[in-house]
C-alpha cells in the first residue's frame, strides 16, 4: 500500500506597502435589503451551504435600469478564499455582509475578485473593500466624491506599524465622507474603508482601519512530521471511512514518529472541496497512532495509554456528487490548549489557521504551546 503524505506551507509577514491613490472608480456597491439564514444542514447540501447567495442588494432605479449587479454575496470564509490577506471586522462591527465581484479578476494577469465587506458600528454604515493582484495605484473604493483633503499616513498595526496609506475627507452641505487606502507591496493588496454620515468630525477612519489587522499565523514557522494511514489508498481514501452506501463510517487508522516534548495530539479531518467541512475531531490523543473505528459519530471517549479519556468524533465522507479532497490535520502540543469556539463539527466552514492558533495557547501562556504539525491527504468519490 502507498502510503502518502501532503504537506502545505501557510506563512505571510505584512511588510510595508505604497500609499493608493483618491481617485475615482465606478463601480456598484451591493446593499444587502435581507439577510438570509441558511436553514440546510449535512454535507450533501454542502454546494448550497458553501456557496454564495446571488440575491442583489439594493440599488437605485438608475443602476438597476442598465447595469446588472456584479457583486454576490458569500461567506467571510470565502472571501477569505478569495484575497489571501483579508482584513478582519473591527471590534463593534453589526449586520456584516460579505460580498464577490468575480468579473473584477483577470486571471491571465494574475488578478484576483474583488471581496467587499458592508457593516455599521457606532451608528454609521462602512464599506471594506480587498483585491489581489492589482497595481498600487488603482483605486478600489468606488467613493464618487471630488475630496475636499488628502493626506499621506502611515498605519500602525499594518506591516510592522509602518504601512503606507492616504486618509480622504470630502465636506459637503448636510454630508461628510471618509476614506482610508492603503496597499501591500509584499503581496500586492489594495485596501480600501470608507464611511459617509451626517457629520465626521473628530472621527478617525485610520484607527478603525489600523484595528482591522489580522494578524497572520505563520504555519512556515512550525516543524512538519510526516503522518501515515493504512487506509490511504495511493491518492484515495478507502471506501470503509465514508458514510456513504459503499462505506462502514470508520474513522481512519493513523500513526506517525513522536514528537519530542509533544504532551498531546489534535486530529481534524476536513474537506477542503467542501469549504472545509469538518468530519473528525480528537482532542488531545496522549499517543503517535489510533486505530481504525476508533470515533462515530455520537461524542466518543477514547481511553489511550496514559489512561487518559479523550473526546472524539467522526462522521465519513458523504459528498453529495464528485471526488471530494479530504485533508487530516496532526497537531502536536505541549499542553491542553485555552478552547476557542472555533471547531463546528459536521459543519463547513472551519478555519485550520483559527484552530492552530487556539492550540498555540495554553492555559496560563501566550503562544508557543503548539510544536509541530502534520498532515496527509486524499480523495473520496461519490457513487
Amino acid at each position: 500500500m502507498k502510503k502518502r503524505l501532503i504537506t502545505i506551507l501557510m506563512s505571510g509577514v505584512l511588510s510595508c506597502g505604497i500609499i493608493t491613490g483618491c481617485t475615482n472608480n465606478s463601480g456598484t456597491t451591493p446593499t444587502p435589503a435581507n439577510e438570509a439564514t441558511e436553514t440546510t444542514t449535512g454535507e450533501e447540501a454542502s454546494d448550497e451551504t458553501t456557496e454564495t447567495d446571488d440575491s442583489q442588494g439594493e440599488e437605485t432605479p438608475e443602476e438597476n435600469a442598465n447595469i446588472e449587479n456584479p457583486w454576490r454575496k458569500c461567506t467571510v470564509y470565502a472571501a477569505k478564499e478569495a484575497c489571501p490577506r483579508m482584513f478582519k471586522l473591527p471590534d463593534g462591527a453589526e449586520n456584516e455582509a460579505w460580498f464577490i465581484m468575480d468579473s473584477a479578476a483577470d486571471e491571465s494577469a494574475g488578478i484576483g475578485p474583488m471581496v467587499q465587506a458592508n457593516f455599521t458600528m457606532d451608528g454609521m454604515e462602512f464599506t471594506a473593500r480587498a483585491q489581489y493582484g492589482v497595481a498600487a495605484e488603482t483605486d478600489i473604493s468606488g467613493m464618487y466624491y471630488d475630496w475636499t483633503s488628502s493626506e499621506n499616513v502611515t498605519l500602525a498595526n499594518w506591516g510592522d506599524g509602518n504601512m503606507k496609506g492616504t486618509v480622504c475627507r470630502y465636506a459637503g452641505d448636510g454630508e461628510m465622507a471618509d476614506l482610508c487606502t492603503w496597499y501591500d507591496i509584499e503581496v500586492g493588496i489594495s485596501y480600501s474603508l470608507s464611511v459617509a454620515a451626517d457629520d465626521l468630525d473628530g472621527f478617525d477612519i485610520q484607527a478603525v482601519a489600523e484595528s482591522m489587522y489580522e494578524k497572520q499565523f505563520e504555519f512556515g514557522s512550525y516543524d512538519q512530521f510526516e503522518v501515515f494511514s493504512d487506509d490511504l489508498l495511493g491518492e484515495a481514501w478507502d471506501p470503509i471511512i465514508s458514510n456513504k452506501s459503499d462505506g462502514q463510517n470508520m474513522s481512519p487508522e493513523l500513526h506517525w514518529e513522536p514528537v519530542e516534548g509533544a504532551d498531546r495530539y489534535y486530529i481534524f479531518m476536513v474537506d477542503e472541496t467542501a469549504g472545509n467541512w469538518l468530519h473528525w475531531q480528537i482532542l488531545g490523543l496522549s499517543d503517535s497512532s489510533i486505530a481504525q473505528g476508533a470515533c462515530n459519530k455520537e461524542l466518543s471517549v477514547i481511553a489511550d495509554s496514559d489512561g487518559r479519556e479523550v473526546m472524539g468524533q467522526y462522521v465519513g465522507p458523504y459528498p453529495p456528487s464528485g471526488t471530494h479532497t479530504y485533508t487530516v490535520y496532526v497537531f502536536a502540543v505541549k499542553g491542553e490548549p485555552v478552547p476557542d469556539n472555533v471547531l463546528f463539527f459536521d459543519k463547513g466552514g472551519n478555519d485550520i489557521i483559527k484552530i492552530a492558533k487556539m492550540l498555540n495557547t495554553a492555559e496560563g501562556t501566550d503562544e508557543d504551546n503548539l510544536i509541530s504539525y502534520g498532515m496527509i491527504s486524499g480523495a473520496y468519490t461519490a457513487e
